[in-house]
């Protein structure tokens, strides 16, 4: 996701066009559905096992994914969002990755091997 928003950026500003604030929103807004889907996927892995969490990394992955999804073609409900919302989403996604990270390691200690 990172390498095609950097080749669309470098794309649009050889045309000239060039929406710098849209576009370090996307990249945002990206970076911190990539944390919250680790955030999720870490402690099933964990867990239950690669096997078994396959299924439930699938379904993490597409609930993450799927409100870019049915936005695709509709840049009206994008601006339906709240400002807030984009300010808010950094500092949802790095506690989570936080809380995660503390519930892996809870969980990776309770394992016996």
């Amino acid at each position: 996701a990172f390498a095609f928003s950097l080749v669309m950026g470098l794309l649009a500003s050889i045309r000239g066009t060039v929406d710098w604030g849209g576009m370090l929103t996307n990249f945002l807004t990206m970076a911190c559905t990539v944390l919250l889907m680790s955030a999720v996927s870490t402690p099933i892995l964990y867990k239950v096992g690669v096997e078994k969490a396959r299924l439930l990394i699938m379904i993490a992955f597409m609930l993450c994914i799927m409100p870019f999804v049915l936005t695709i073609g509709d840049a009206s409900l994008l601006a339906t969002i709240p400002d807030f919302v984009y300010a808010i989403l950094p500092v949802a996604a790095c506690a989570a990755y936080v809380g995660s990270y503390f519930l892996s390691l809870k969980i990776y200690n309770q394992k016996e091997f």
